[in-house]
Formats: structure tokens, C-alpha cells, sequence
């Protein structure tokens, strides 16, 4: 997870991604679990970013701002092979991040 971690850059939780995040829900009347997927596009809009790696995408497709790169065929692969694997749950944690970093490499930035 530590080499996960190294690679990110961690944004602050501000008062302004609040403020975007309520606008959202109003606007796309969402509730239930999607209200997390709409506060992550709030931070992405103030922080600008522009594209999420998601294996999810429907869960981003109503915000037409967010470029969505999605990894559905992978996910597929991945689940399959971290679930066949004999091995602990924190091994397979950590294979499948090496994995998504992987494919979040390989597809080309904006």
C-alpha cells in the first residue's frame, strides 16, 4: 500500500468541495451510494482535475466534464485472478493495486 500511497498526490478536504458536492446533488437529484461518486467529482472540479480511472463508469457518465477512463475488461481479469489466488487478503490488495496502476499508466493522459 506504501508504494501506492507514494504515488498519489493527496489533495485537502476543503469548504469549496463541499460547496460544489451539494450543488451536484441538487442539480443530478442524487442520493443513496451515488452521492459519493458525485463527491469525488466535486473535488475533481475544484481541484481540476479532469479524467478518473474508474471500473465503474456509468457511475460517472451524468457529469459530462469528467473524462472517464475506464478499466471494465480489466476489472474482470483482475477480480478473477485475485480471486483463483491462495493467498492473503493484504497480497491480494496489494496485487491488485500494482494492477491498476498498471492499466492507470498505460492509458494516455489528456
Amino acid at each position: 500500500m506504501r508504494s501506492f500511497e507514494e504515488r498519489l498526490r493527496l489533495l485537502p478536504d476543503i469548504a469549496a468541495i463541499h460547496d460544489e458536492w451539494r450543488k451536484l446533488l441538487v442539480t443530478h437529484n442524487v442520493s443513496g451510494v451515488r452521492v459519493h461518486d458525485a463527491r469525488l467529482v466535486a473535488a475533481m472540479r475544484i481541484y481540476g482535475v479532469k479524467r478518473i480511472l474508474t471500473f465503474n463508469n456509468m457511475d460517472f457518465a451524468n457529469y459530462a466534464d469528467v473524462d472517464i477512463a475506464g478499466v471494465r475488461l480489466w476489472s474482470a481479469r483482475i477480480l478473477a485472478v485475485q480471486a483463483s489466488s491462495r493467498v492473503s487478503r493484504t497480497e491480494r490488495v496489494q496485487r491488485g493495486v500494482a494492477n491498476y496502476l498498471r492499466i492507470a499508466q498505460a492509458i494516455p493522459s489528456g
